[in-house]
């Protein structure tokens, strides 16, 4: 919400039937804000740079340190964790990305990074201005949004999270009837 700067972030997807048996149990969830565009001294090779661009810089995180566990659903295919902070005013929202991971944790287990994904969160509709299957923002729904979904379920576009109209973190057959279904008035 860019009048309040809060900023809530659902972090969701789907696992297949291996998960478990190629991962473990002991899978978490890391999420990053980060900023890009701060000017500040680099030290470069023994020699101080006084107006350095610094991209990056983490900012703060939403989850726990070492990953916050995965909340899966009850038949343990899809999984979603929500986060909420309030962006500080000191932050430029416009240069902001969240990061997400999907890792091996605990102790004695290779840290392994097993899905990451990441946003710009100038990217993300507004709460106010985002209308509910406007996949493309033109702001209407309309066959050219059942397209863009039909595109992006297929890999010829890459995929925005307002296209994942179910929340179940793909982009699938699923919310291409969504779209249909509220362009109908469904």
């Amino acid at each position: 919400d860019p009048e309040t700067r809060e900023l809530n972030v659902k972090v969701a997807g789907e696992g297949t039937s291996e998960f478990k048996t190629l991962f473990g149990s002991i899978v978490g969830v890391s999420v990053y804000l980060t900023e890009d565009g701060l000017v500040a001294r680099q030290l470069n090779n023994g020699t101080w740079i006084n107006n350095y661009t610094h991209n990056h810089v983490m900012r703060d995180m939403l989850s726990t340190i070492t990953g916050s566990a995965i909340k899966w659903d009850a038949d343990a295919k899809h999984y979603a964790n929500e986060f909420s902070t309030t962006l500080d005013q000191g932050w430029n929202s416009e240069k902001m990305h969240i990061i997400a991971f999907v890792h091996r944790k605990g102790s004695g287990v290779k840290k392994q990074v097993i899905n990451c994904d990441m946003v710009a969160i100038k990217d993300l509709p507004a709460p106010s201005d985002a209308l509910l299957g406007d996949i493309n923002g033109d702001g209407q729904v309309d066959i050219a949004d059942v397209n863009a979904v039909i595109n992006m379920m297929l890999g010829k576009v890459e995929a925005v999270p307002a296209a994942d109209l179910n929340n179940d973190g793909s982009v699938d057959i699923s919310d291409v009837n969504a779209v249909i279904n509220i362009m109908l008035g469904k």
